[in-house]
């Protein structure tokens, strides 16, 4: 089994305040006030934010491996493995293409002393009482409002009298009355209008369905009809000689046995032809699958091996499987993203099988489809 470690990574994230990669350090997970985006002007949510420290690299209460064995039936020594492989992939990487990104989580990169690091790039929110809210824009009014010394008003008892209503502001109370009580009335005809329509289509639908149903069975009738006639006429003809009858049952049996192997094929092609993509893709467990918009000028699927922020990071994936024979390209239809693949395809045949026999000779690659809207 493979475990997607960066997943793991971010649900422990979401559950804790930190957490120890056995072997390559801690991940703190501090909470961040509300602030103000002074870019869009918006109100960013409080959350999570996170960082990580090399100088801690021993975990004693083994709080991912109690994690994995309980959600994924495995034993500790696989547990342990998992993440000494995930590890020791992680300072390859490092090491040949100066960073790795984890998918919905971060990068982790060579700082300017050699130093690995890590920078958060993901916007979700890690807290579990405002998990999903986005960012709150701020009123024009309160934004453009000065802010004054005194914060804190205290509350006195004052008697409030009341103010009486003027004619055209009664009048427009009772028009806002009206077209509340009128609003879930025209709402209610709108959707019985709707529901008819749909009822009508039904039924047109069926009796359509129950006319050609009795044309069906008519035709039947008549064939099984011309049928009985041919069979009383063969019958008249083969009662003549003996030997003509044997040898025609024998020539219908072998013509039943042909046809209805040729039936038995025909089924079969129609049913693997009707296999869509989608049910293609999904019976490939180990391959992830990421659908994106590239444009009319890409191809409809591409095998990404590596994902960059910068391009010379890219540039250095290129040359090492250059070398091996892969003939790769750069996908640059987002500007903050570089990535690597090994080969475009129209038909997701083609891009399954080159996934196998990438796998097969790279078992610990890093390899996913991206696949073109």
């Amino acid at each position: 089994m493979t475990l997607k470690i960066n997943e793991i990574i971010k649900d422990l994230l979401y559950l804790n305040d930190s957490l120890i990669i056995e072997g390559l350090g801690q991940f703190d997970a501090k909470y961040q006030p509300a602030k103000k985006n002074d870019i869009d002007g918006t109100i960013i949510p409080p959350t999570k934010a996170v960082s990580f420290n090399t100088n801690i690299k021993t975990d004693s209460d083994k709080v991912m491996i109690k994690y994995i064995v309980l959600n994924f039936a495995i034993t500790e020594d696989e547990a342990q493995n998992s993440i000494t492989d995930f590890v020791n992939a992680t300072d390859a990487k490092i090491k040949m293409r100066g960073e790795i990104e984890l998918k919905n989580l971060g990068v982790f990169y060579a700082d300017a002393n050699g130093n690995l690091a890590f920078k958060q790039t993901f916007s979700e929110s890690l807290l579990q009482e405002n998990y999903g809210m986005h960012n709150i824009p701020i009123p024009k009014e309160l934004d453009k409002a000065p802010i004054t010394k005194t914060t804190i008003i205290k509350k006195t008892k004052t008697t409030q009298t009341a103010i009486p209503m003027t004619e055209p502001e009664k009048k427009k109370g009772k028009t806002f009355r009206r077209v509340l009580i009128a609003l879930p009335i025209i709402i209610l005809l709108l959707l019985l209008i709707v529901f008819n329509a749909k009822v009508i289509s039904w039924g047109e639908k069926m009796f359509a369905e129950y006319v050609n149903k009795k044309a069906d069975k008519k035709e039947l009738a008549d064939n099984k009809t011309k049928k009985d006639s041919l069979k009383n006429d063969n019958t008249t003809k083969l009662d003549s000689t003996k030997t003509i009858k044997d040898d025609t049952k024998k020539a219908d049996s072998t013509k039943v046995i042909k046809d209805d192997t040729k039936k038995a094929d025909s089924t079969k092609v129609v049913k693997d032809e009707t296999k869509t993509d989608d049910e293609k893709l999904k019976k490939e467990k180990d391959l992830d699958v990421k659908t994106e918009d590239l444009g009319a000028k890409y191809k409809d699927y591409y095998l990404i091996v590596g994902s960059f922020s910068q391009e010379a990071n890219a540039q250095k994936l290129i040359t090492e499987l250059t070398s091996k024979g892969y003939r790769t390209e750069i996908i640059k239809n987002n500007p903050t993203k570089f990535r690597v693949s090994i080969g475009g395809y129209d038909k997701v045949d083609d891009a399954i099988t080159e996934f196998k026999k990438y796998v097969s000779k790279n078992k610990k690659a890093e390899i996913w489809l991206l696949k073109n809207k």
